[in-house]
């Protein structure tokens, strides 16, 4: 279960890099389906778990800053 809880981290990172600190809707959805054959239902916790884990962890500090990550929450565009 850590190695995926890794993987659903690196998925979150690379969406807020790749969209300038905005995290979409969209891009939740389509993270969603493709880890809930692994883990079903319990993969909406662990999206939001990495989110969070990004939004409001000490650790990623400079990277909230680096990329613009606000405490603002999902987009829905």
């Amino acid at each position: 279960m850590k190695n995926l809880t890794k993987e659903i981290r690196n998925e979150i990172k690379g969406i807020i890099i790749a969209n300038n600190g905005v995290v979409l809707n969209a891009d939740v959805e389509k993270v969603y389906n493709r880890f809930r054959v692994v883990a079903g239902r319990e993969v909406v916790s662990m999206v939001q778990n990495a989110i969070s884990y990004f939004r409001f962890s000490p650790q990623q500090a400079e990277f909230r800053k680096k990329y613009n990550f606000q405490s603002g929450g999902v987009c829905y565009q």
